[in-house]
Protein backbone atom coordinates (compact mmCIF):
# COMPACT_ATOMS: atom_id res chain seq x y z
CA UNK A 1 0.00 0.00 0.00
CA UNK A 2 1.04 3.68 -1.30
CA UNK A 3 1.91 5.66 2.23
CA UNK A 4 3.04 9.16 2.15
CA UNK A 5 5.54 10.18 5.61
CA UNK A 6 6.08 13.16 6.55
CA UNK A 7 8.72 14.30 4.45
CA UNK A 8 6.82 14.08 1.26
CA UNK A 9 4.40 16.62 3.53
CA UNK A 10 7.53 19.04 3.98
CA UNK A 11 7.94 19.09 0.18
CA UNK A 12 5.03 19.63 -0.94
CA UNK A 13 4.70 22.58 1.78
CA UNK A 14 7.57 24.10 0.61
CA UNK A 15 6.92 23.63 -3.02
CA UNK A 16 3.47 25.53 -2.43
CA UNK A 17 4.95 28.21 -0.50
CA UNK A 18 7.99 29.17 -2.68
CA UNK A 19 5.19 29.08 -5.98
CA UNK A 20 2.85 31.45 -3.55
CA UNK A 21 5.83 33.53 -2.99
CA UNK A 22 7.25 33.83 -6.45
CA UNK A 23 4.05 35.04 -7.64
CA UNK A 24 2.91 37.13 -4.88
CA UNK A 25 6.48 39.21 -4.71
CA UNK A 26 6.31 42.93 -5.88
CA UNK A 27 7.83 43.76 -9.69
CA UNK A 28 11.61 44.48 -8.93
CA UNK A 29 12.10 42.08 -5.88
CA UNK A 30 15.06 39.89 -5.70
CA UNK A 31 13.78 37.60 -3.58
CA UNK A 32 17.08 35.67 -2.97
CA UNK A 33 18.45 38.70 -1.31
CA UNK A 34 16.17 37.50 1.61
CA UNK A 35 17.25 34.06 2.17
CA UNK A 36 21.42 34.98 2.23
CA UNK A 37 21.19 35.84 6.12
CA UNK A 38 23.09 38.00 8.44
CA UNK A 39 26.48 37.91 10.18
CA UNK A 40 26.07 39.81 13.31
CA UNK A 41 28.13 38.03 15.39
CA UNK A 42 31.57 40.24 14.67
CA UNK A 43 31.97 41.80 17.92
CA UNK A 44 30.27 41.85 21.82
CA UNK A 45 28.81 44.95 20.76
CA UNK A 46 27.28 44.04 17.82
CA UNK A 47 25.82 40.74 20.07
CA UNK A 48 24.37 42.69 22.27
CA UNK A 49 23.08 45.50 19.96
CA UNK A 50 20.87 42.86 18.23
CA UNK A 51 19.82 41.61 21.66
CA UNK A 52 18.33 44.61 22.34
CA UNK A 53 16.95 44.78 19.21
CA UNK A 54 15.08 41.34 20.01
CA UNK A 55 14.15 42.49 22.96
CA UNK A 56 11.63 45.13 21.96
CA UNK A 57 10.03 42.74 19.68
CA UNK A 58 8.01 41.07 22.29
CA UNK A 59 3.97 42.25 22.19
CA UNK A 60 3.79 45.85 22.62
CA UNK A 61 6.80 46.80 22.77
CA UNK A 62 7.88 47.80 19.27
CA UNK A 63 5.19 50.74 18.92
CA UNK A 64 6.71 52.23 22.40
CA UNK A 65 10.55 51.64 21.70
CA UNK A 66 10.69 52.34 18.28
CA UNK A 67 14.38 50.80 18.34
CA UNK A 68 14.83 51.29 14.71
CA UNK A 69 14.21 55.15 15.17
CA UNK A 70 16.25 55.76 18.69
CA UNK A 71 18.89 53.18 18.19
CA UNK A 72 21.40 56.09 17.91
CA UNK A 73 20.19 57.47 21.22
CA UNK A 74 19.85 53.56 22.69
CA UNK A 75 23.48 53.03 21.48
CA UNK A 76 24.75 56.32 23.13
CA UNK A 77 23.00 55.43 26.53
CA UNK A 78 24.39 51.66 26.62
CA UNK A 79 28.18 52.87 25.61
CA UNK A 80 27.79 52.25 21.76
CA UNK A 81 26.06 48.80 22.95
CA UNK A 82 28.59 47.73 25.12
CA UNK A 83 27.55 44.77 27.21
CA UNK A 84 30.48 44.84 29.94
CA UNK A 85 29.99 49.04 30.47
CA UNK A 86 25.88 48.54 30.77
CA UNK A 87 26.71 46.15 33.89
CA UNK A 88 29.25 48.05 35.57
CA UNK A 89 28.02 51.53 35.06
CA UNK A 90 23.83 50.77 35.45
CA UNK A 91 21.65 48.71 37.67
CA UNK A 92 17.75 49.12 36.34
CA UNK A 93 16.59 51.89 37.94
CA UNK A 94 19.38 54.34 37.00
CA UNK A 95 19.39 52.75 33.43
CA UNK A 96 15.56 53.73 33.29
CA UNK A 97 16.05 57.33 34.80
CA UNK A 98 18.64 57.68 31.49
CA UNK A 99 15.17 56.41 29.07
CA UNK A 100 13.50 59.21 31.38
CA UNK A 101 15.85 61.99 30.49
CA UNK A 102 15.83 61.50 26.61
CA UNK A 103 12.36 59.98 25.73
CA UNK A 104 8.79 60.97 26.65
CA UNK A 105 7.62 58.13 28.42
CA UNK A 106 3.88 57.71 29.88
CA UNK A 107 2.94 56.78 33.39
CA UNK A 108 6.95 56.80 34.37
CA UNK A 109 6.51 56.36 37.96
CA UNK A 110 4.38 53.25 36.51
CA UNK A 111 6.80 49.87 37.09
CA UNK A 112 4.38 47.65 34.62
CA UNK A 113 5.60 50.36 32.14
CA UNK A 114 6.78 49.25 28.80
CA UNK A 115 9.55 51.20 28.68
CA UNK A 116 10.76 49.91 32.35
CA UNK A 117 9.97 46.12 31.51
CA UNK A 118 12.76 46.99 28.56
CA UNK A 119 15.31 48.48 30.95
CA UNK A 120 14.83 45.23 33.02
CA UNK A 121 15.56 43.34 29.82
CA UNK A 122 18.37 45.40 28.67
CA UNK A 123 20.20 44.80 32.29
CA UNK A 124 19.20 40.93 32.27
CA UNK A 125 21.07 40.71 28.61
CA UNK A 126 23.87 42.68 29.66
CA UNK A 127 24.50 40.47 32.53
CA UNK A 128 24.54 37.22 30.48
CA UNK A 129 26.72 38.59 27.96
CA UNK A 130 29.12 39.53 30.08
CA UNK A 131 29.58 36.41 31.02
CA UNK A 132 32.02 35.82 27.84
CA UNK A 133 35.61 37.08 27.79
CA UNK A 134 34.98 38.52 23.80
CA UNK A 135 32.89 37.00 20.93
CA UNK A 136 35.54 34.04 20.10
CA UNK A 137 34.35 33.31 23.41
CA UNK A 138 30.69 33.86 22.99
CA UNK A 139 31.36 31.44 19.47
CA UNK A 140 32.62 28.64 21.54
CA UNK A 141 29.82 28.40 24.05
CA UNK A 142 27.34 28.15 21.37
CA UNK A 143 28.79 25.48 19.77
CA UNK A 144 29.17 23.57 22.39
CA UNK A 145 25.32 23.02 21.54
CA UNK A 146 25.46 22.00 18.32
CA UNK A 147 26.33 18.02 18.92
CA UNK A 148 23.24 17.46 17.62
CA UNK A 149 19.00 18.36 17.52
CA UNK A 150 18.34 17.87 21.30
CA UNK A 151 21.07 19.82 22.34
CA UNK A 152 20.57 22.68 19.65
CA UNK A 153 16.80 22.98 20.72
CA UNK A 154 18.32 23.53 24.62
CA UNK A 155 20.67 26.66 23.85
CA UNK A 156 17.57 29.00 23.38
CA UNK A 157 15.88 27.18 26.51
CA UNK A 158 18.51 28.45 28.22
CA UNK A 159 18.90 31.67 26.77
CA UNK A 160 14.97 32.03 27.87
CA UNK A 161 16.02 31.26 31.41
CA UNK A 162 19.24 33.66 31.43
CA UNK A 163 17.73 36.83 29.72
CA UNK A 164 14.60 38.35 31.23
CA UNK A 165 12.22 38.96 28.74
CA UNK A 166 13.60 36.95 25.80
CA UNK A 167 11.22 33.64 25.72
CA UNK A 168 11.92 30.41 23.62
CA UNK A 169 10.61 31.98 20.46
CA UNK A 170 12.60 35.55 20.66
CA UNK A 171 16.02 33.66 21.52
CA UNK A 172 15.50 31.58 18.29
CA UNK A 173 15.03 34.94 16.36
CA UNK A 174 18.44 36.71 18.36
CA UNK A 175 20.31 33.65 17.32
CA UNK A 176 18.88 33.64 13.60
CA UNK A 177 19.47 37.14 13.20
CA UNK A 178 23.46 36.99 14.43
CA UNK A 179 24.11 34.61 11.76
CA UNK A 180 23.11 30.80 13.48
CA UNK A 181 21.06 29.91 10.10
CA UNK A 182 19.67 26.46 11.45
CA UNK A 183 17.79 28.76 14.26
CA UNK A 184 14.45 29.33 12.96
CA UNK A 185 11.52 31.62 15.20
CA UNK A 186 8.19 29.68 15.80
CA UNK A 187 5.99 32.92 15.35
CA UNK A 188 2.70 33.30 15.11
CA UNK A 189 2.73 32.58 11.19
CA UNK A 190 5.05 29.63 10.83
CA UNK A 191 2.93 28.32 14.17
CA UNK A 192 -0.27 28.57 12.82
CA UNK A 193 0.93 27.15 9.23
CA UNK A 194 2.43 23.94 10.96
CA UNK A 195 -0.41 23.08 13.40
CA UNK A 196 -3.32 23.89 10.86
CA UNK A 197 -1.32 21.10 8.57
CA UNK A 198 -0.88 18.42 11.06
CA UNK A 199 2.57 18.94 10.89
CA UNK A 200 3.32 20.06 14.75
CA UNK A 201 1.85 20.69 17.60
CA UNK A 202 0.31 23.90 18.84
CA UNK A 203 3.48 25.40 20.57
CA UNK A 204 6.54 27.07 20.08
CA UNK A 205 8.77 24.45 20.63
CA UNK A 206 6.90 21.89 18.24
CA UNK A 207 6.68 24.37 15.66
CA UNK A 208 10.79 24.88 15.71
CA UNK A 209 10.59 21.40 15.66
CA UNK A 210 9.16 20.59 12.33
CA UNK A 211 10.69 23.53 11.01
CA UNK A 212 14.38 21.82 11.35
CA UNK A 213 13.13 18.29 10.55
CA UNK A 214 11.61 20.28 7.36
CA UNK A 215 15.10 21.92 6.60
CA UNK A 216 16.78 18.96 7.19
CA UNK A 217 14.97 16.49 4.83
CA UNK A 218 14.81 19.06 2.08
CA UNK A 219 18.31 20.01 2.29
CA UNK A 220 18.10 23.92 3.09
CA UNK A 221 18.76 26.01 5.87
CA UNK A 222 15.98 26.56 8.94
CA UNK A 223 16.67 30.05 8.26
CA UNK A 224 15.33 29.99 4.47
CA UNK A 225 12.48 27.76 5.62
CA UNK A 226 11.60 30.01 8.39
CA UNK A 227 11.95 32.81 5.56
CA UNK A 228 10.00 31.79 3.05
CA UNK A 229 7.02 30.73 5.12
CA UNK A 230 7.30 34.36 6.84
CA UNK A 231 7.19 36.21 3.50
CA UNK A 232 4.41 34.27 2.37
CA UNK A 233 2.62 34.80 5.75
CA UNK A 234 3.39 38.91 6.44
CA UNK A 235 3.90 40.69 2.70
CA UNK A 236 6.33 42.64 4.13
CA UNK A 237 9.55 42.73 1.54
CA UNK A 238 10.77 44.84 4.27
CA UNK A 239 14.21 45.17 2.37
CA UNK A 240 12.49 46.81 -0.36
CA UNK A 241 10.06 48.77 1.63
CA UNK A 242 6.96 47.22 0.28
CA UNK A 243 4.10 45.17 1.64
CA UNK A 244 1.58 43.33 -0.21
CA UNK A 245 -1.48 41.13 1.34
CA UNK A 246 -0.68 38.17 3.10
CA UNK A 247 -1.06 34.70 1.76
CA UNK A 248 -0.79 32.78 4.81
CA UNK A 249 -4.53 31.24 4.34
CA UNK A 250 -3.75 30.29 0.94
CA UNK A 251 -0.92 28.64 1.95
CA UNK A 252 -2.57 26.27 4.34
CA UNK A 253 -6.03 26.31 2.16
CA UNK A 254 -4.16 24.70 -0.91
CA UNK A 255 -1.96 22.15 0.63
CA UNK A 256 -4.76 21.10 2.39
CA UNK A 257 -5.96 20.09 -0.54
CA UNK A 258 -3.38 18.42 -2.02
CA UNK A 259 -2.48 16.55 0.98
CA UNK A 260 -5.83 15.17 0.54
CA UNK A 261 -5.42 14.06 -2.68
CA UNK A 262 -2.75 12.50 -0.72
CA UNK A 263 -4.42 10.67 1.26
CA UNK A 264 -6.70 9.39 -1.65
CA UNK A 265 -4.04 7.96 -3.67
CA UNK A 266 -3.40 6.14 -0.39
CA UNK A 267 -6.55 4.38 -0.58
CA UNK A 268 -5.95 3.64 -4.35
CA UNK A 269 -7.83 6.72 -5.72
CA UNK A 270 -6.29 9.20 -7.92
CA UNK A 271 -8.28 12.29 -8.43
CA UNK A 272 -7.41 13.71 -12.45
CA UNK A 273 -7.98 17.05 -11.01
CA UNK A 274 -4.95 17.56 -9.43
CA UNK A 275 -2.73 15.45 -11.06
CA UNK A 276 -0.19 17.43 -12.22
CA UNK A 277 -0.39 19.22 -8.95
CA UNK A 278 0.41 16.70 -7.45
CA UNK A 279 3.27 15.77 -9.40
CA UNK A 280 4.48 19.21 -9.76
CA UNK A 281 4.38 19.72 -5.55
CA UNK A 282 6.01 15.97 -5.23
CA UNK A 283 8.62 16.85 -7.65
CA UNK A 284 8.00 14.12 -10.33
CA UNK A 285 8.02 15.81 -12.98
CA UNK A 286 10.57 15.60 -15.23
CA UNK A 287 10.93 18.14 -18.05
CA UNK A 288 13.61 15.91 -19.77
CA UNK A 289 10.85 12.74 -19.30
CA UNK A 290 11.19 12.27 -23.47
CA UNK A 291 15.05 11.53 -23.20
CA UNK A 292 14.26 8.21 -20.84
CA UNK A 293 11.92 6.66 -23.58
CA UNK A 294 12.15 5.15 -26.53
CA UNK A 295 9.79 6.45 -28.54
CA UNK A 296 6.85 8.75 -28.07
CA UNK A 297 4.05 5.73 -28.53
CA UNK A 298 3.14 6.29 -24.66
CA UNK A 299 1.12 2.55 -25.33
CA UNK A 300 4.29 1.05 -26.09
CA UNK A 301 6.24 3.12 -23.35
CA UNK A 302 4.38 2.01 -20.33
CA UNK A 303 4.60 -2.03 -21.59
CA UNK A 304 8.25 -1.80 -20.60
CA UNK A 305 9.20 -2.81 -16.97
CA UNK A 306 9.23 0.39 -14.81
CA UNK A 307 9.33 -2.12 -11.82
CA UNK A 308 12.93 -1.13 -10.83
CA UNK A 309 13.24 1.88 -12.14
CA UNK A 310 12.21 5.34 -10.40
CA UNK A 311 13.67 7.81 -13.49
CA UNK A 312 11.65 5.90 -16.05
CA UNK A 313 8.69 5.99 -13.61
CA UNK A 314 8.70 9.28 -13.24
CA UNK A 315 9.14 10.09 -17.01
CA UNK A 316 6.26 8.23 -17.34
CA UNK A 317 4.22 9.96 -14.71
CA UNK A 318 5.15 13.25 -17.02
CA UNK A 319 4.47 11.64 -20.11
CA UNK A 320 0.71 10.62 -18.87
CA UNK A 321 0.33 14.00 -17.79
CA UNK A 322 1.69 15.81 -21.48
CA UNK A 323 -0.52 13.54 -23.58
CA UNK A 324 -3.47 14.46 -21.59
CA UNK A 325 -2.86 17.74 -22.24
CA UNK A 326 -2.86 17.51 -25.77
CA UNK A 327 -5.37 15.05 -25.76
CA UNK A 328 -7.87 15.56 -22.93
CA UNK A 329 -9.72 12.46 -21.44
CA UNK A 330 -6.50 10.06 -21.78
CA UNK A 331 -5.59 10.66 -18.10
CA UNK A 332 -8.97 9.23 -17.06
CA UNK A 333 -8.50 6.34 -19.02
CA UNK A 334 -4.70 5.36 -17.79
CA UNK A 335 -6.00 5.99 -13.77
CA UNK A 336 -9.30 3.42 -14.42
CA UNK A 337 -6.34 0.97 -16.24
CA UNK A 338 -4.52 0.55 -12.66
CA UNK A 339 -0.61 2.02 -14.70
CA UNK A 340 -0.98 5.26 -12.99
CA UNK A 341 -1.19 3.60 -9.39
CA UNK A 342 1.41 1.09 -10.17
CA UNK A 343 3.57 3.84 -11.34
CA UNK A 344 3.14 5.65 -7.94
CA UNK A 345 3.89 2.40 -6.06
CA UNK A 346 7.00 1.75 -7.64
CA UNK A 347 8.22 5.34 -5.76
CA UNK A 348 6.64 5.27 -2.34
CA UNK A 349 5.49 1.67 -1.21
Amino acid sequence: MIKFNIKHKYLVLYNISTEILNYMKPDGVEIDNYFEGTNDCTSMNSIFERLCETLQNRSRLPNVIKFGLRKDIIAKILFNFNPQQVKLNYDVESLYEKFKEQFEISNPDNKKNLWYQYTRYIISGSEFLSEFDDVEDFKKFVQVFSYNKLTKASLPMLLEKEVIGLGFALACDFLKEIGYSDYPKPDVHINRIMFELGLSADNDFSSYKSVIEMADSLGETAFKIDKVLWLVSSGNFYFDNVKVSSRRTELIEKTKEIFRVMEGIEKGQIDDRYYSQVLEYLGLIDTNYYDKLNSMNLSEELERDFSDDVELTRALLTAIFREDHFSGGSLRKQIESGIVMDLFEVIYL
